[in-house]
C-alpha cells in the first residue's frame, strides 16, 4: 500500500521521491532489475505511481524529448535554456522552443528572471514561473520549492 503524500509540504515530497530512490536503489543492489520484476509490488515501479519527468538546464530538454517515450503525467523544467547565449550581438537567435512544443503533458517552467538563456512563454498545457535570479535559480531557491509542489499536485493524482 502507497503511502499518501502531503503536496502542500515541499519538505514531505523531497524526503517521499528520496525515498523512493532509495528503495528503487535497493531493489537494484538486491538483484531486481528494472520495472519488469518490480511490477508486482505497488508503488516501486508499479502503474500506480505516475511518472514526472523533469530536469535543469539541459536535462530539462532532455525530459521534454523523452516524456512521450516514458509516458509521463507531467514534465518539469527548472531553468529551461530557451536559446543559447550570444557570444556576438549581431549573432542568429536559434530557439528550442520547439523542443517544449512537442509535449503534449503538463509542463512547468520555473526560470529565473535574468536568465541569459531566455524566458520562455506560458502556453496552453505550459505555465512558466518566475523566481529572482539567473540561470542558477540561486537566488529564487525558496519560490522553487513551492511551485514544484503545486504543480506535482495537479500533475499526479
Amino acid at each position: 500500500m502507497t503511502t499518501p503524500i502531503d503536496l502542500t509540504n515541499s519538505a514531505s515530497v523531497h524526503e517521499a521521491v528520496r525515498a523512493k530512490y532509495a528503495e528503487a536503489a535497493t531493489k537494484a543492489e538486491s538483484g531486481c532489475c528494472g520495472p519488469d520484476c518490480c511490477a508486482d509490488e505497488p508503488g516501486v515501479f508499479g502503474p500506480d505511481l505516475p511518472i514526472v519527468t523533469g530536469g535543469r538546464s539541459s536535462g530539462a530538454r532532455v525530459a521534454c524529448r523523452t516524456a512521450t517515450a516514458t509516458g509521463a503525467a507531467g514534465v518539469l523544467c527548472l531553468a529551461f535554456p530557451l536559446h543559447p547565449p550570444r557570444r556576438r550581438p549581431d549573432a542568429e537567435l536559434k530557439t528550442r522552443l520547439p523542443e517544449l512544443e512537442l509535449v503534449k503533458v503538463p509542463v512547468l517552467i520555473v526560470q529565473g528572471e535574468r536568465d541569459p538563456f531566455g524566458m520562455p512563454p506560458a502556453a496552453r498545457r505550459r505555465k512558466v514561473v518566475v523566481v529572482p535570479g539567473d540561470h542558477s535559480l540561486k537566488s529564487g531557491v525558496r519560490q522553487v520549492g513551492p511551485a514544484v509542489s503545486a504543480f506535482l499536485k495537479k500533475v499526479i493524482k
